[in-house]
């Protein structure tokens, strides 16, 4: 009986199974990069006070002439001049997006602030609610609410190069190429010496450069 038993599990071939698939999930909501703080406000703002130019009574965002550089990490908001981290998570299950914020200063003790965060083209807007307040449900004036302005900033150029050689005495062909790379924003940065190739002609190469984004 054991032997039957022994051939009948062997002989049942084993069946690889398939790994489930992964769902293809959206991208997790995300505020980072570098920004300039623009200013902020106590009370919030009304209508056309959100186009982040200043209140409505013509009051001008505190902070608004000294705008300083921020950056946003994945958990971390830093402005320049400040003496807290901020420590932060998101939910975009709600709408605005709700924000939860722990301060944590130099001296004292952390402190969590409720609030909510939209972001429209490069400006972002931070709603939040004071000494421990409930989370505000708009960007409307209420009391008890800060508002801070952020404008992302545009990505850091960087620099693309193209080397061109020249042959002395055939001049026209490097020209040619050159004056077609400065249709594409290209200049001319340096150019090396002369040097004598195999074939017993002068070449030298001219570097141009461009920013890009």
């Amino acid at each position: 009986m054991k032997q039957l038993a022994g051939f009948v599990l062997a002989s049942i071939p084993l069946i690889a199974t398939a790994a489930a698939p992964v769902p293809n999930l959206p991208p997790a909501p995300s505020i980072e990069g570098k920004y300039t703080f623009l200013g902020s406000s106590s009370n919030g703002f009304k209508g056309k006070a959100r186009g982040f130019a200043g209140r409505d009574d013509g009051t001008l965002l505190r902070g608004g002439p000294r705008s300083t550089d921020a950056a946003i990490t994945r958990s971390a908001i830093v402005i320049d001049g400040r003496t807290a981290t901020w420590e932060y998570t998101l939910d975009a299950r709600t709408k605005p997006m709700s924000i939860d914020i722990t301060v944590t200063p130099l001296r004292g003790k952390k402190t969590k602030m409720l609030g909510i965060v939209e972001q429209t083209g490069d400006k972002l807007i931070l709603a939040y609610a004071s000494d421990g307040g409930e989370r505000p449900k708009d960007f409307e004036d209420a009391e008890g609410v800060t508002q801070y302005i952020f404008q992302k900033l545009p990505p850091p150029l960087h620099a693309e190069y193209r080397i061109v050689p020249m042959t002395i005495g055939r001049e026209a062909d490097a020209e040619k190429k050159i004056n077609a790379l400065a249709k594409d924003g290209f200049e001319v940065t340096s150019t090396t010496t002369a040097a004598k190739m195999n074939d017993g002609t002068m070449v030298l190469h001219i570097v141009l450069k461009r920013m890009v984004k």
